[in-house]
């Protein structure tokens, strides 16, 4: 049951039941494609080893992309709260509810907000042309969506165990012989909003709200930003044509500058320098998972990459 607050409304899962399922179901997708993958990386060296570090030597290339999962939180259209005032005051959506995330508080041993690296993080990466980042929030507040989604998958599996893909229950191709996504066909990815880190902040008192359709975004200032926002599945369409029409970004003799480049442009020359004065092994692949997991256990940014394998 969605937890209530005064009128205030609270998703019944976490963040990180977000990034699961999510991750789940990307991991599943890339998996009957030797030719291409979508894989989670963000594993630390004292894991980077054995038949996982064989199995990589295979990869001619990737594509990095990143994703801050959030949960959201709503207030119906009735609420005096400031969140649905701003939106009113802009003429933006508040039927029936708006849906909304704050940015996260910095902590202790960090130093600068999450949301300033995830900033830092998408410009450097567009500056360089080699990848994204963005907030990954659903526009529902009920637990039983997920588990839904679940059941239609095992309940095709259950019906056809001879389909290639877990959820061709509907009788959709999701995936075609040149290696094109529909990724638009999943129904969960649709109902996930892609949210763009717009600007640097001073706090972390901002929040982003968006109507119940995930469009119309607010960025809590307030300011309007109509063109901000897409849906996950459109997030991913855009990162994977892009995959496809100009194969990998990150290449085994580019992997290490990139590396240090990204670094640098995002957690700023300082903090830069003291992440880059860690060894850094002999083994590209293996720097990039090393980049994925301090993101991943630091600010709370999982790292996945678009895979192209050597055939």
């Amino acid at each position: 049951m969605v937890r209530r607050q005064g009128l205030k409304q609270t998703a019944n899962f976490t963040e990180e039941a977000v990034g699961l399922v999510l991750e789940s179901y990307l991991t599943i997708l890339g998996f009957p494609f030797r030719g291409y993958s979508i894989e989670p990386f963000s594993t630390s060296k004292e894991r980077w080893v054995g038949a996982d570090a064989r199995l990589r030597r295979g990869i001619k290339g990737i594509t990095p992309f990143y994703m801050q999962f959030k949960r959201p939180e709503a207030y119906p259209c009735e609420s005096r709260a400031k969140i649905v005032a701003d939106r009113k005051s802009l003429g933006l959506e508040t039927a029936h509810k708006s849906l909304f995330f704050p940015l996260r508080k910095k902590q202790v041993d960090h130093f600068d907000y999450q949301h300033n690296i995830l900033f830092r993080l998408r410009r450097r990466l567009t500056a360089l042309n080699i990848g994204d980042a963005a907030y990954i929030c659903p526009v529902f507040l009920e637990l039983t969506n997920y588990r839904e989604q679940m059941f239609k998958i095992a309940l095709g599996r259950f019906f056809n165990p001879l389909k290639s893909l877990p959820w061709d229950f509907d009788d959709v191709g999701i995936i075609e012989p040149t290696g094109a996504i529909h990724f638009d066909r999943v129904a969960l990815f649709k109902e996930h909003v892609s949210i763009p880190p717009h600007t640097h902040v001073q706090s972390a008192n901002h929040f982003y709200s968006f109507s119940e359709d995930g469009n119309q975004l607010c960025f809590h200032s307030p300011s309007s930003l109509p063109d901000g926002t897409m849906s996950l599945a459109q997030f991913l369409d855009y990162l994977w044509k892009g995959f496809l029409d100009r194969g990998a970004a990150v290449h085994m003799e580019n992997a290490d500058m990139t590396l240090k480049s990204l670094i640098k442009g995002t957690l700023g020359p300082q903090a830069g320098e003291l992440f880059l004065e860690l060894p850094f092994q002999d083994d590209p692949l293996g720097n990039w998972n090393e980049w994925g997991s301090f993101l991943k256990n630091v600010f709370s940014i999982d790292q996945f990459v678009l895979i192209e394998w050597q055939l």
